[in-house]
């Protein structure tokens, strides 16, 4: 699906869930499975509030340009998590390039790789490990064999950067972007970028991630409608 599909499809979940007595968490990542379900978003969302659940998973990727790559929803009803994902070409090229455990199940690897996924882990559970997610260290810790260099590569890119975000900046940028008359509930992450730089606050660019800034302005929305 293209990316402005996702776009409008994400903008039209989250008009639905805003209108309903409904918890949206944002996680960084999906480690979700469960039940995989292939259909527009909006009509999952809209099954999930059929279906009387309160708590629901918004799953939002994005490139460094801004362009939304990954959109999902995931409840748990029933005990089991119920998923559905709407992904660019672009990520599902990337999701076919072993990125998925499935994917590396029956692959010979060579010592080298090995090696170097064992390197990656290894930092990161002792330097990283306070920022780690659980479910990222779950993985690390018993599944590392499922685990494809490049998407070790990705979890440290991130994990380094959450390591070095300053949350109080994030907080105080995100407050500015929610008091300004111009911002509303159809904001997504690059309309939220633009407006902040609009704004002129100054800011370290190295230590604020922009996807965060954007969560807590949605969250300041939901909260204080």
């Amino acid at each position: 699906m293209e990316p402005k599909e996702i776009e409008r499809e994400l903008n039209e979940v989250q008009e639905l869930l805003n209108d309903e007595s409904v918890d949206v968490l944002e996680p960084t990542n999906q480690p979700f499975q469960g039940f995989i379900f292939n259909e527009p978003l909006p009509e999952f969302a809209s099954q999930a509030l059929e279906r009387g659940v309160t708590e629901v998973y918004l799953i939002e990727q994005r490139d460094d340009e801004g362009e939304v790559q990954l959109g999902g929803l995931c409840y748990f009803y029933q005990g089991r998590p119920h998923t559905c994902y709407r992904e660019s070409p672009a990520r599902q090229e990337m999701s076919q390039d072993a990125d998925y455990g499935s994917s590396q199940t029956g692959r010979d690897e060579s010592e080298e790789e090995k090696q170097r996924k064992e390197e990656i882990a290894e930092e990161l559970l002792t330097e990283y490990e306070e920022y780690l997610e659980e479910d990222d260290r779950f993985e690390l810790e018993n599944r590392l064999e499922w685990l494809s260099v490049s998407r070790l590569l990705r979890l440290q890119d991130r994990v380094e950067e959450k390591a070095k975000a300053d949350p109080e900046a994030e907080n105080r940028l995100a407050r500015a972007v929610y008091e300004d008359d111009r911002f509303n509930r159809q904001f997504n992450q690059t309309d939220t970028e633009m407006l902040l730089n609009e704004l002129d606050i100054d800011f370290d660019s190295e230590r604020v991630r922009m996807d965060e800034v954007h969560k807590r302005v949605k969250s300041l929305l939901k909260v204080n409608r």
